[in-house]
């Protein structure tokens, strides 16, 4: 799989790694944009309340989860998310595997 910089054209903000010098990996991100959006799920945050922007937002406090260290535990968020894609995917051709056996009951109907 190709992996490119994208950009995200409508109602969106940008929002920049400041914590370290770490280059934050496509499962970091799969783990922190959820945990950003679950925090400013809130009401303060509609649409009708865009106008405040970054100062709605600049001192929300986001929790990951961190190391016996203290530090954010990467390792940790990219593993979970790794987990759940494979879930996912798991889930996902189940899915086929019915679609394709009823399909293929159906088919069998027909031609008797």
């Amino acid at each position: 799989m190709f992996q490119q910089e994208f950009t995200v054209l409508s109602d969106a903000y940008a929002i920049d790694w400041i914590g370290s010098d770490k280059q934050l990996r496509p499962n970091d991100y799969l783990f922190i944009v959820p945990s950003i959006n679950k925090v400013t799920d809130l009401p303060i945050y509609s649409y009708k309340n865009k106008l405040g922007g970054w100062n709605v937002v600049k001192d929300k406090l986001i929790k990951l989860p961190v190391n016996e260290q203290g530090e954010i535990h990467f390792d940790y968020m990219a593993t979970l998310v790794q987990a759940i894609k494979k879930l996912v995917i798991k889930d996902v051709v189940l899915y086929a595997d019915k679609q394709i056996k009823a399909t293929k009951e159906v088919i069998q109907k027909g031609i008797k």
